[in-house]
């Protein structure tokens, strides 16, 4: 050895002593001894039972040769001594080994198995929060996990399980193949992400996974579509919703499956339903499923989480409005429940944007004017106004087979103000008011009979009413008006996977729907009580076929309903067909009849303070129609990667509407005429992601609607909702946890009918042909944005901030006229909302 180094022949020498002291523990271990595995072997011969294990804890382990003559456990009780591994008994059949668990962790083990056959399944994920594993080829696994984590088990060929391990054994898990799936996405992050365009030409949101759009802070779901080309409110409420030329009575919005009759807080500037809360909403404007009633013009279906949840966690937040919280507590393995709960602090706090709010949905009507009026004390700090909701979900597993989910939600609007009128000799103090509230419950069985059938029960029940005192003191008057709706609903069906490509599914529903309208006034005496029910007795059919390679699907559906009251038969049928061509082209068609036997009118402007002015009214057959609609509807999309860009032309016709329900101001105010209307038009979208952080689109919307009424002059002319053009466009950016949105919106003047005086009897306004004149165009620009950030181990802080219409620009919404009993015409105009600010913190755990 010279210079520190080894010559060739001692690096022989060493690297042979070396090899011979490596090999002598090896020899010495074998020495009287086996192989672990190689008994492992032997005794799954003996027994006739099998060994799961994780190659590295049998590795280099020998143990001594076996007694013979020993039971099976007493072999594993001398196993487990001389090893230090854990012996898992996972069924009759199957033995898992283990090493020990550390403090505070635990190794958990299993085997996964298909739900029908019972055979093992291979290549499966299993995952914690930390690490993940896949199943071998007779279907064990085994992970370290935190005590108190879940286990997640995912595959694209089954059915996801989440589960919590609640003992030291070895799991069992089935895992059921994904054989019915009755709508596939097809183009994803549809104007923002966690918007998605299915196959049937319906639109899906995941509340949860959706991304900040302009001028909005919170994921609200009825704003969110309005996004969409072909969606409007021209009132800026997310109760008064336009599809495609039709009035909100004609959509259909359930909560659960429960069909509502009320969908917004603040009189409709706030929509009812937690955004929060919401996981999964389906927007749907033709070609629907045979399995929906009701909605003329569109369905929009509002889900909450549906599966069990296996961790608690919870969120609370407030902003300019109100403040909220919800949770997800888990009972059992097999049951958890959801709770929610929000509260406006209009009550205790006027925020700016209360004021905005409180001004848009009040002026013209009897509470500013009240506050306004020369001989009453003056009202703005003596309104009382609030509203509310909570919600509870019960979800239920009874078995592998089995789903029970109940839900109850309950929103509530209440407003009281006061009047003084002070005279010479004393001061008369009123008081009135103003309430809306709903309660909906629902209890759903679902039952997997097997991997290719499965069936359905439903009960539901849903309450409405609006309710009002009106205290005239001036006049000595008092009103009070009630309208109240009762409506349960039942339903039972089945799904079927005839073939791989082809579903079937069918069912009967039963709704009885009650309605009444009470009103009542002193001076002079006066009072009305109409109750009407009605029972609708409705069958269903409808086959869903799919091919994936060839990039073809076909939904086709009847829908046989018999209204009871009006002894009339409605046969609607429904079509809806997408055709893939290549992987960036793709055709769609859509066609459908439907029925609808309750709608909203207003008798007159000033009903109900004049704040919600509609009433519920069901079809009678005679002065108030069944309502009943034909659409059909093409479009065509271009969708590269990172892009989209889709045309839809679509014709619809609804007929049986009246005067009354489309809320005349002008000559036909107060009457009642039947008739219909027609709407013709194209939607058109670009949407393009410029990089993972940027994200712009452009919507665009042309229509021509006009109505027809045969009994009035002029029998036909454009219809109050006829926006020829529409447009918004805006730009979404994240960078790491921020978001910021921004955008414009921007659409023709809706139609209104000029005055041109007042009558000689000073009463009557004389007016030009209706509908002959336009508002100003409506824009507005919004901007948004939002930031999340880490608040410890296990709790998230989300602060935002928003400004709607930043312009402050005094859109025009409507156009109406009045006399004031002196021959003078009094123009009415309803503006947006102005420049109207909000703050958001949020703390989710």
């Amino acid at each position: 050895m010279t210079n520190g180094s080894f010559s060739p022949v001692n690096k022989i020498v060493f690297l042979a002593v070396f090899l011979i002291q490596g090999a002598l523990p090896s020899f010495g271990q074998q020495t009287g001894k086996l192989a672990l595995r190689q008994v492992l072997i032997s005794l799954e011969r003996q027994f006739a039972v099998s060994f799961t294990y994780a190659d590295e804890n049998v590795e280099n382990v020998y143990v001594n040769p076996v007694p013979e003559n020993l039971e099976f456990q007493e072999i594993l009780n001398i196993l487990k001594e001389e090893t230090q591994l854990e012996f898992r008994q996972i069924n009759t059949r199957f033995i898992a080994i283990i090493r020990p668990q550390n403090a505070g962790r635990t190794q958990v083990c299993g085997i996964v198995l298909e739900y029908n056959s019972g055979m093992p399944l291979a290549d499966i994920i299993v995952y914690n929060s930390e690490e993940s594993t896949i199943t071998d080829d007779s279907g064990y696994f085994s992970l370290e996990t935190k005590t108190g984590d879940s286990l997640r088990f995912n595959s694209v060929r089954h059915l996801p399980v989440a589960i919590l391990p609640d003992s030291e054994d070895c799991l069992q898990i089935s895992l059921r193949i994904k054989t019915i799936t009755l709508d596939e996405v097809i183009i994803r992050d549809f104007i923002a992400s966690g918007i998605s365009k299915t196959a049937s030409g319906s639109v899906q949101v995941r509340a949860d996974q959706l991304g900040i759009l302009p001028g909005l802070i919170e994921p609200d779901v009825l704003h969110t579509v309005q996004a969409l080309p072909g969606i409007h409110s021209v009132t800026e409420k997310v109760s008064d919703i336009n599809i495609r030329g039709g009035t909100n009575d004609q959509n259909l919005i359930t909560w659960n499956g429960i069909k509502m009759y009320q969908t917004g807080h603040f009189f409709g500037l706030i929509s009812a339903f937690n955004p929060y809360l919401t996981e999964d909403v389906t927007f749907i404007r033709n070609g629907t499923t045979s399995l929906l009633g009701d909605g003329v013009s569109g369905s929009l279906l509002i889900s909450s989480a549906n599966e069990i949840s296996d961790q608690f966690s919870g969120e609370a937040g407030v902003n300019m409005i109100y403040g909220d919280f919800w949770t997800r507590v888990p009972l059992s393995p097999r049951a958890s429940v959801h709770l929610s709960a929000r509260r406006s602090l209009t009550d205790l706090i006027q925020t700016p944007t209360y004021r905005s709010y409180f001004d848009r949905v009040f002026t013209n009507t009897e509470i500013i004017e009240s506050s306004r009026d020369a001989n009453l004390q003056e009202q703005a700090d003596n309104e009382d106004f609030h509203f509310y909701d909570f919600s509870v979900k019960v979800l239920l597993d009874p078995t592998d087979h089995d789903r029970i989910r109940a839900s109850f939600l309950n929103v509530v609007n209440s407003l009281t103000y006061d009047e003084n009128l002070t005279t010479v000799n004393s001061t008369i103090e009123k008081t009135s008011s103003l309430e809306q509230l709903s309660r909906a419950g629902g209890i759903t069985y679902d039952r997997e009979w097997n991997p290719k059938v499965h069936s359905i029960l439903e009960g539901q029940v849903s309450y409405y009413k609006l309710a009002a005192l009106n205290q005239d003191i001036p006049n000595e008057q008092r009103l009070l008006q009630r309208n109240e709706i009762l409506d349960f609903f039942l339903h039972a069906g089945a799904t079927v996977a005839v073939t791989p490509k082809v579903v079937a599914r069918a069912g009967y529903q039963l709704r009885e729907t009650g309605v009444t309208n009470f009103d009542e006034i002193n001076n002079p005496t006066f009072s009305r009580l109409v109750k009407e029910v009605v029972l609708i007795h409705s069958g269903y059919a409808e086959t869903i076929y799919k091919d994936p390679i060839r990039q073809f699907s076909v939904t086709t559906g009847l829908r046989v309903n018999y209204y009871g009251k009006l002894d009339n038969w409605t046969l609607e049928p429904r079509l809806s067909v997408y055709k893939g061509l290549g992987e960036e082209w793709s055709v769609e068609f859509q066609g459908e009849l439907k029925s609808q036997a309750t709608s909203q009118v207003i008798d007159y402007q000033r009903d109900f303070m004049g704040v919600e002015k509609r009433r519920w009214l069901l079809s009678n057959g005679i002065d108030v129609p069944l309502l009943t609609s034909s659409q059909i509807s093409g479009g065509i999309s271009f969708h590269p990667q990172e892009m989209l860009v889709s045309l839809d032309i679509y014709y619809k016709e609804v007929d049986g509407i009246t005067t009354s329900s489309q809320g005349f101001r002008n000559q036909f105010e107060g009457m009642r005429s039947t008739g219909s209307y027609t709407a013709v038009g194209a939607d058109f979208l670009v949407n393009r992601d410029i990089s993972e952080q940027l994200n712009i689109w452009l919507g665009y919307s042309y229509m021509i609607s006009d109505y027809s009424f045969p009994e009035l002059l002029p029998p036909e002319f454009p219809s109050n909702l006829d926006l020829r053009h529409s447009l918004t466009t805006g730009a979404a950016f994240r960078f790491r946890n921020l978001e910021i949105s921004g955008g414009v919106n921007w659409h023709t003047g809706v139609p209104y009918t000029a005055a041109t005086g007042v009558a000689p009897n000073g009463i009557d306004i004389n007016y030009e042909s209706p509908n002959s004149s336009r508002l100003t165009d409506y824009i507005r620009l919004d901007l948004s944005a939002r930031y999340g950030f880490n608040m410890g181990p296990k709790a998230k802080g989300t602060i935002g901030a928003a400004l709607w219409n930043i312009q402050d620009r005094e859109n025009l919404l409507n156009t109406s006229y009045r006399t004031n009993g002196d021959n003078d015409l009094l123009r009415m105009d309803e503006l947006a909302l102005g420049i109207t600010p909000n703050i958001l913190f949020r703390v989710s755990f």
